[in-house]
């Protein structure tokens, strides 16, 4: 087993993540039990699923970014009140996480007491209304 391997395998990854539009926030902890099988975002994304409204996983974006929740409240509390719609990359610096990416390469950082992802759910499917 190489090195760098053994090294990310005891590496202890906590992870703060804010889901757009509901002002809640969680924390993922890597390390644990249940967690043992995640290594992508992808598996991020179904681990995370029960905390979303509706579970829709299709066209759901991970935003890794680093917002501070204690000195420097401005950001956290414009997070906290943005929409689904919000642009991450320009209002937050957001870099969109791709499901085939690993948590422990893409977070070889992890500043405490930040959000270090923003969940983004899809937008809501047009509908169409019929017009007599």
């Amino acid at each position: 087993m190489s090195q760098k391997l053994i090294l990310d395998i005891y590496r202890y990854i906590m992870l703060n993540y804010f889901i757009l539009g509901t002002g809640a926030s969680y924390t993922f902890d890597i390390n644990d039990k249940k967690n043992k099988d995640v290594v992508t975002f992808s598996h991020f994304k179904d681990a995370i699923k029960e905390k979303i409204e509706n579970a829709k996983l299709d066209g759901l974006k991970l935003w890794k970014v680093c917002i501070d929740t204690r000195n420097n409240r401005d950001k956290y509390l414009e997070l906290k009140k943005s929409f689904a719609d919000t642009d991450i990359e320009t209002n937050f610096k957001g870099e969109e996480l791709e499901p085939s990416w690993e948590i422990a390469e893409s977070f070889r950082t992890i500043p405490k007491e930040h959000i270090h992802i923003i969940v983004q759910s899809p937008p809501p499917s047009a509908t169409t209304g019929h017009t007599d």
